[in-house]
């Protein structure tokens, strides 16, 4: 007669397979959190490009212009509105001109960017 060799048991335990379960939903969850933020993080960096695009874009047209003709004023294009004003400026032959952009994004919220430069006149 053989000698009985122990019996190895296979597959896993009732808690092996819970604890298991646990940490992956844990992860699943904590991953589709970061994806939502990740979108939200892209709609906003999208907006603040073209937003400043918007007021350079500004900046630049005034700049092209005769001296005598530059005026504040404001305008809207698509989401944005665009306002610009022109001061006088620190020095003599100088002005100041602030371009301010605003916006509301989808969740309501408003935001707005401002650039600021010294025109020689």
């Amino acid at each position: 007669m053989k000698p009985r060799t122990p019996q190895t048991k296979c597959g896993f335990t009732l808690v092996e397979v819970t604890i298991a379960s646990a940490v992956l939903a844990i992860s699943i969850l904590g991953i589709s959190m970061l994806q939502g933020a990740v979108r939200q993080t892209d709609w906003m960096s999208q907006h603040l490009g073209r937003a400043t695009a918007a007021a350079q874009a500004k900046i630049e047209e005034i700049q092209a212009q005769d001296p005598g003709s530059r005026a504040s004023g404001s305008d809207t294009n698509g989401p944005y509105a665009r306002s610009w004003t022109l001061t006088p400026g620190l020095s003599t032959g100088t002005s100041g001109l602030a371009v301010t952009v605003s916006w509301t994004n989808i969740w309501a919220n408003a935001h707005q960017i401002g650039l600021r430069t010294i025109l020689a006149d």
